[in-house]
């Protein structure tokens, strides 16, 4: 049987149950005699043990390093006359990798105290000791908030009958540190490798929770935690807990910038709680606080009263901003204004969340999922070798997902709100799919200068009765006449659209295109004419 024994941060973190494990085991492997929680091992064990300090020499980085140890004690373990292995890691147990590998596959834990804890309450230990006897208010780590001439602050608290405790309003003001500091509350604390932290593709974390990083053996990957966390937390606070204590109080962009002897495997880098008016830079939990803020008690009047409907222009204004931004090529502005899309979709969320529709979870969990449904070619058994392919295996997930009958089904689910243009092209293309298409380019090319031929002798009866844009149905032209303009011309501005979707251009695009173009013709002409005039009134002068 396999055991896995934490031996905690200092020599004599080691548990009871542990201790008495590493007593009676048939075979002690310690994965370093050099570890301060290992000293007196020796002592306790009153027998022979095997360390992996070879390994540790010899390995040429630490996924080497775990991995040959972890295969030498799943070895040593496995041997008949070793009924019983205990393996002694440093910290808790199971934040060593190599341990973590072992009790995946059965191994037994007896965890000590971890060192990613103990450096996390260290700092908040320094945190409130630097607050309350650093300043006016009174200390209960001493007599009068000074260091007494040990170094210290008095020794241990002070207990509820010493004198030396006052009563009445400092009581108040003891009460209202610990109410703000929230000192009845237990912290959470969030821990993970540096190594690990590295290696890991993706980091969120909500920085309310305290984040302690271990293992920063090194000032290489302590310029990897720096890198690595540069996005999550900015230049925030960091405390550094090295050596037997110690602890240094710099930040995220100091981390390797330290002396390089204070970097060992006791080295821990600890990020402080912190909320979102305090935080150096902001992920997507600041958003939503924030918007919970605004929308809560005491919050924002306006987002307050905010409705689904009230606001849903504004999503449709903020994507055409975008737009302008893409097509403008201006990476700050798409910065700015894809951060105010992403608002839109929370506000959305929030609301409904305060509505109890659904929640930003709910939200968050269908887009995660729709994700990977249409993306078969990726997560699933399609095959895709291009973007055509691609295009194909995404449509394909996404009618199996969809569930439409029939065409009547498919072209419904086309957006109404959507711009005229980018609806007709999304209308034929469904209705292509169900074979309802013109006979190709040629065909779509006579239905449009059909249509044209249409709207032109429509117009010549116009023209011909003095009709204008402004008197339509005023004058010999009938109202209904002027009613067909608007059918015959929307018919083949259809046509057009049609006749363009099968020369794939995006007719939404190339008007948008013509436009700007008609702009600039216009904004020239402009600008000849005034130098014209301009030019005859200096010869006049």
């Amino acid at each position: 049987m396999l055991k896995i024994i934490g031996l905690g941060r200092f020599d004599g973190d080691v548990s009871a149950r542990g201790l008495n494990e590493i007593k009676k085991a048939d075979c002690v492997i310690l994965k370093s005699e050099k570890f301060k929680s290992a000293a007196s091992i020796a002592k306790k064990r009153g027998a022979e043990f095997i360390t992996l300090d070879g390994i540790f020499e010899s390995a040429k980085n630490f996924d080497e390093l775990n991995l040959l140890s972890a295969e030498f004690v799943l070895e040593t373990a496995t041997r008949r006359d070793n009924k019983s292995t205990v393996f002694l890691v440093n910290g808790s147990g199971a934040d060593d990798a190599a341990a973590a590998a072992l009790i995946g596959m059965g191994a037994e834990l007896i965890p000590a105290a971890s060192a990613a804890a103990y450096a996390a309450f260290s700092a908040v230990k320094n945190d409130a000791e630097k607050e309350f006897c650093d300043n006016d208010s009174p200390s209960a780590f001493g007599t009068n908030g000074v260091k007494n001439e040990s170094g210290d602050y008095g020794g241990a608290i002070q207990s509820a009958e010493n004198d030396n405790v006052k009563s009445g309003a400092e009581k108040e003001i003891y009460t209202a540190y610990f109410r703000d500091k929230n000192v009845y509350k237990t912290p959470s604390i969030t821990e993970i490798g540096a190594y690990e932290l590295r290696d890991t593709e993706c980091f969120f974390h909500d920085k309310r929770i305290c984040l302690a990083v271990r293992d920063i053996d090194d000032i290489f990957i302590a310029s990897d935690v720096k890198l690595r966390l540069f996005e999550t937390y900015g230049d925030a606070e960091v405390l550094l807990l090295y050596g037997d204590g110690k602890l240094i109080k710099t930040t995220l962009f100091g981390l390797d910038e330290q002396k390089k002897d204070i970097f060992d495997y006791r080295t821990v880098a600890v990020f402080p709680p912190s909320d979102f008016l305090s935080n150096k830079a902001h992920d997507l939990s600041d958003l939503y606080l924030i918007m919970k803020r605004l929308r809560g008690k005491n919050g924002c009047e306006w987002d307050r009263a905010q409705t689904h409907k009230s606001i849903a222009v504004n999503a449709v204004e903020e994507a055409y901003e975008l737009q302008d931004a893409i097509d403008a090529d201006n990476a700050d502005m798409m910065l700015e204004e894809s951060g105010d899309v992403l608002l839109q979709a929370l506000f959305h969320a929030v609301i409904a969340e305060d509505e109890r529709d659904f929640s930003v979870y709910d939200m968050l969990t269908a887009l995660g999922k729709k994700l990977i449904s249409r993306h078969t070619h990726i997560f699933g058994a399609e095959k895709a070798s291009n973007v055509a392919e691609a295009l194909t295996a995404w449509e394909k997930a996404k009618e199996n997902e969809k569930k439409h009958k029939n065409m009547t089904d498919k072209i419904e689910s086309v957006p109404k709100n959507f711009p005229a243009l980018m609806r007709a092209v999304k209308i034929m293309r469904a209705a292509a799919k169900y074979g309802f298409e013109t006979d190709g380019r040629e065909e779509a090319f006579k239905r449009l200068i059909k249509e044209c031929e249409r709207l032109k002798t429509l117009s010549a009866a116009g023209m011909d009765a003095g009709v204008t844009a402004e008197n339509a149905g005023q004058k010999d032209l009938s109202v209904a006449d002027a009613d067909g303009a608007h059918k015959i011309g929307g018919d083949a501005l259809l046509a057009a659209v049609n006749y363009l979707r099968l020369l794939n251009v995006e007719p939404e695009t190339a008007l948008k295109d013509a436009v700007n173009r008609a702009v600039r013709r216009l904004e020239n002409a402009e600008a000849v004419s005034k130098e014209k005039s301009g030019g005859e009134m200096n010869k006049n002068n």
